[in-house]
């Protein structure tokens, strides 16, 4: 087997272009349960020409139902007081965010054992990690769109609610459409012709 031959047997293509697989990307549909755990998760800056702004941000990993298996997606915690959500310029609205996410992020750790709400001081990424990554729980995810300024349309997903793993998840009714599948035209690595 050549280094060039990935695990199914097949030969690297030398086209120039690679692009990575893209799975489903669509938002989840509003108001889907996914049984889930948090595999990453610590503090952030918001980028400045975003406004800036320091919260946590985590990443959760579905596990059911079986059509979002493996999913991942990520979410922001606007939790520090001092620094609120930029995107909630109002202090009053933002003080609201920031208290609506100290709920949220104490849900979770509840949800996670615990462990996280026995500490005095500010969370730190390794208690973070350590407390919050890998227990199971149940996220209620709606979904946002918004009109971008050239017209389209983007959407996603945020956290509406999360419950003990023991709630558990159903099936949907009506399965999410498969993600496409992309081809390219290949050229094979044969020999010592390199075609560039």
């Amino acid at each position: 087997m050549s280094f060039w031959t990935v695990s199914d047997g097949e030969e690297i293509a030398a086209t120039g272009e690679y692009e990575a697989p893209s799975g489903n990307f669509e938002a989840f549909p509003d108001k889907t349960d996914v049984m889930a755990f948090i595999d990453e998760i610590k503090w952030q800056e918001g980028k400045p020409e975003y406004g800036g702004g320091r919260y946590i941000n985590y990443r959760i990993c579905v596990t059911a139902p079986e059509c979002y298996k493996n999913r991942k997606s990520y979410f922001k915690l606007w939790v520090d007081a001092n620094n609120p959500n930029p995107n909630k310029p109002d202090q009053d609205k933002a003080q609201k965010q920031v208290d609506k996410d100290k709920r949220m992020l104490g849900a979770i750790a509840v949800n996670a054992g615990g462990g996280l709400l026995t500490l005095n001081q500010e969370p730190t990424d390794e208690d973070l990690a350590r407390e919050l990554t890998q227990k199971l729980m149940v996220f209620k995810l709606g979904k946002w769109e918004m009109t971008r300024d050239d017209g389209t349309t983007a959407e996603g997903n945020y956290v509406m609610a999360v419950s003990p793993s023991s709630k558990g998840v159903a099936e949907p009714a009506q399965q999410p459409k498969p993600a496409p599948q992309q081809s390219a035209p290949q050229t094979k690595l044969d020999g010592d012709e390199i075609p560039f």
